[in-house]
């Protein structure tokens, strides 16, 4: 069977802050965050202006470059995948400020899985639970794992972990959990 390549863009939404992460043949290539400057805007204004930031951010990139680059010989067009992973509402979400809870999150899930399928059509996308991906593993692991993946995770400010989680999720997904996705077109 042919070695497969390709790209994993692994994303951890919220209301005010989204993680990402680029996974390029098995290998992260990169990682960030975007956030809205007025957290005080009303929701669907602040997942909007989240979720353009986000394809922004991911645009600056020539996926099928970086793929081949690292691919080395006999590389085929065909084997290269494109995928994305979202982490999605499970039935609880944790946080006491206004403005948080399921509806809030479930809305940045839509708002950016929108975004994402309008810019990068070619690319499938998949859903998890936190309950499924996390495997119990608390945000501390889940940080040792992004830094074990991509040392500069080691430097990196990430205060809520999203970062870390957007590393850790396409880790996840590289490894084998894909087959406990739902797919999502």
């Amino acid at each position: 069977m042919a070695e497969q390549y390709g790209v994993i863009i692994g994303i951890d939404p919220s209301s005010t802050k989204t993680g990402w992460s680029l996974m390029v043949n098995g290998v992260i290539y990169d990682a960030g965050e975007v956030h809205v400057k007025k957290r005080k805007q009303i929701t669907p204004h602040r997942t909007t202006e989240m979720a353009q930031k986000l394809c922004s951010q991911l645009k600056r990139y020539s996926f099928s470059r970086l793929a081949m680059k690292g691919a080395g010989p006999p590389y085929r067009p065909g084997q290269l995948t494109k995928e994305i992973i979202i982490e999605y509402p499970s039935a609880k979400v944790y946080g006491n400020r206004p403005g948080t809870g399921l509806a809030v999150y479930g809305d940045a899930v839509g708002v950016v899985r929108s975004s994402l399928g309008d810019e990068f059509g070619e690319f499938e996308i998949h859903y998890v639970t936190p309950d499924t991906w996390c495997g119990g593993h608390s945000k501390v692991k889940r940080r040792m794992i992004a830094e074990k993946e991509w040392p500069t995770m080691a430097d990196t400010k990430d205060s809520g972990g999203d970062i870390a989680d957007a590393i850790a999720l396409a880790v996840w997904f590289r490894d084998g959990g894909k087959s406990r996705c739902l797919a999502g077109g």
